[in-house]
């Protein structure tokens, strides 16, 4: 298997569900076969946003890369791009595609933005001037027990917590809720899209579904829009957008992302229109 595209739904609904961020390895190297499938799917990764992302494998030791809330890995995953019209999306929306494939081959990632060697990281991807680095992430085999920093860090983030179905989903607009019987067109992909990782485990995404189509929002952070990495919060939904189309793809439905400024008014949040996705007849 090479591609998200050849896993059954109940398959990966199971790795979505499984697939957790790793923080601790067994010190071991990838072995070769493994790598290159990791690698040539790194090499295929695209998005439906049109935005180049450039995926590069790194070795520890030769880049001298580190992250104070990793132990015992060898090797990292980083991804360089511009900035250009909807580039945080892209970028999470590849990235989470390629940690869903790597727990396929029972390799572990955690996706680090804030917690990274970042100059060392700049260095190996060869940064010009007009791109960034927003996030690498470990590879490696998962170890048996979580370091205890591992352990406080999930309790302190809350890691296994996520949202109601009731309090992120909505039925036409904000005023109503999705009630959580919801049984439409929609539903597992919904449920797969809540259990979506996010920075700091904010979950900002909000969605609204409308007949044959959903629109997603995200619930502003004003502490993690205003970087020079770019918008946080954007590259969160973009992740959550992974986990909800690939789900719709492997229900075979045929659907496209589009922006129709969708701006649904809410007087209790601050709610801001990202993108929407829409059935093709």
């Amino acid at each position: 298997m090479n591609n998200l595209d050849e896993i059954d739904l109940m398959s990966l609904i199971n790795i979505i569900k499984n697939r957790i961020s790793s923080r601790t390895f067994d010190d071991k190297k990838i072995d070769e076969h493994t790598l290159n499938k990791l690698s040539d799917f790194l090499k295929n990764s695209t998005n439906p946003f049109d935005v180049s992302i450039d995926f590069r494998i790194l070795d520890k030791e030769v880049y001298d890369l580190s992250s104070p809330v990793i132990v015992g890995e060898k090797m990292y995953v980083a991804a360089k791009t511009k900035k250009v019209k909807n580039f945080e999306l892209a970028y999470g929306y590849e990235f989470e595609r390629f940690c869903l494939f790597a727990e396929s081959l029972n390799i572990g990632t955690a996706i680090l933005v804030a917690t990274l060697s970042r100059k060392k990281f700049e260095a190996a991807m060869n940064l010009n001037e007009h791109e960034v680095c927003i996030a690498a992430s470990p590879i490696g085999y998962k170890a048996k027990k979580f370091s205890i920093r591992e352990t406080l860090l999930r309790k302190a983030l809350k890691s296994e917590k996520r949202f109601n179905f009731n309090e992120i989903f909505f039925d036409k607009n904000f005023d109503k809720a999705l009630d959580i019987s919801y049984n439409g067109l929609f539903k597992e992909a919904l449920e797969m899209l809540r259990l979506s990782p996010s920075a700091e485990n904010k979950q900002p995404w909000r969605v609204v579904v409308e007949d044959t189509m959903v629109h997603f929002y995200k619930k502003r952070n004003e502490s993690m829009i205003h970087s020079k990495l770019g918008d946080i919060q954007k590259i969160d939904v973009g992740i959550a957008i992974a986990h909800f189309e690939l789900i719709m793809n492997r229900k075979n439905i045929n659907g496209k992302f589009l922006e129709i400024n969708k701006n649904i008014e809410n007087k209790k949040d601050s709610f801001e229109y990202i993108i929407s996705y829409c059935i093709q007849s």
